[in-house]
């Protein structure tokens, strides 16, 4: 019942990060289409294709490269129809848009692979850390404990631990100038 709660809120979260991935495609396309082919605003469709490969994965952010390419396309297209470029150079041209949305799209996959990895080395990293600072703090402890215990040992005045007597066994063969008792 959980896991269905959970798949139910993803699938929630997925559609509404499409919606706003294709309302921005669309906002761009019309100004994009206002702005007619002389003014390229290529480099805005970066941001929904940066968004869809960071958040939501390699394959969309492909999908989003070929649609924003594909607008680019069609005004390719209206150029070609105007006798204002040749039909290969318009495919050539779209070609390298696609070229350049795709690798954006995959290097800021790749990027947000290494920076979770990067977060998951750093979350281990950490608890390894807080580990490490525990074990030094009882060694810390230990070794002062021991120290306490030498001094102990030492002394010549007998010390009572818990029912036991500390340093007696010395004190008394030292008062009996023994070298062994």
């Amino acid at each position: 019942m959980n896991s269905l709660s959970a798949n139910n809120k993803k699938s929630s979260t997925l559609a509404k990060q499409l919606s706003i991935i294709l309302f921005l495609l669309v906002v761009f396309e019309v100004f994009d289409y206002i702005t007619g082919p002389t003014l390229d605003i290529s480099i805005t469709y970066f941001i929904p294709i940066v968004y869809t490969s960071c958040y939501i994965g390699r394959r969309f952010g492909w999908v989003v490269s070929l649609i924003a390419s594909l607008f680019y396309a069609v005004d390719m297209a209206k150029q070609v129809r105007m006798n204002e470029i040749h039909t290969a150079i318009a495919i050539s041209n779209w070609f390298v848009r696609l070229s350049v949305y795709l690798f954006v799209a995959e290097v800021t996959y790749r990027l947000a692979i290494a920076l979770e990895q990067v977060r998951n080395a750093t979350e281990k990293l950490q608890a390894a850390h807080d580990a490490l600072q525990i074990s030094y703090k009882k060694l810390d402890d230990d070794i002062n404990a021991a120290g306490l215990l030498q001094e102990t040992i030492l002394s010549l005045e007998p010390v009572s631990c818990d029912g036991y007597e500390v340093g007696t066994f010395y004190a008394i063969c030292r008062a009996n100038r023994r070298r062994f008792c």
